[in-house]
């Protein structure tokens, strides 16, 4: 009888404590100072969207791929060294992208950059020369590099990224 007593008082207390702990309310502290003013960078980051028709692929006979060229002028030799380039391929609508590299059964879409240019690739996992690609809609997304700040003042509420980087 005294263990059934000493379970259920265990119990109980447990209930107690689980209780209390759900019912108190947190008190919210003071609200901290204003952050810098600033850009985000966001500003910086180049779209935009191109799309293929069937003579903008060429068939290159020597890798079995076709292979279309994309002038993008936002590439520049800073974003080859420093920044990033990244492209997707749209669902048909516009409504859905998919990242490259992309692979749909055993054809594949691949990309590569360089200033100025942004070449797209398709080619079939079977080593068999595909079907031209045709009419395809691509989002070419061009991400700078930050660099270095002139004057770094002493900001030691905020990351080392905001105090040293600054976005061009």
């Amino acid at each position: 009888m005294k263990k059934i007593i000493m379970k259920m008082t265990a119990v109980f207390a447990g209930v107690a404590i689980t209780m209390g702990l759900s019912l108190t309310s947190c008190k919210k502290g003071d609200t901290g100072p204003a952050g810098k003013n600033g850009t985000n960078g966001v500003a910086n980051i180049q779209t935009g969207t191109v799309t293929t028709n069937n003579s903008s692929w060429s068939l290159d006979n020597s890798d079995n791929s076709y292979n279309a060229t994309l002038t993008y002028a936002a590439i520049t030799q800073d974003v080859v060294e420093k920044g990033t380039v990244q492209v997707f391929i749209s669902d048909g609508n516009g409504t859905e992208w998919l990242a490259l590299p992309f692979s749909y059964g055993t054809v594949q879409y691949n990309y590569s950059y360089k200033v100025g240019e942004v070449l797209l690739t398709v080619t079939l996992s079977n080593g068999n020369a595909p079907n031209s690609p045709g009419g395809q809609q691509f989002k070419v997304v061009v991400i700078p590099p930050a660099s270095k700040s002139s004057n770094p003042e002493d900001n030691s509420d905020i990351t080392y990224q905001e105090a040293y980087f600054t976005v061009k």
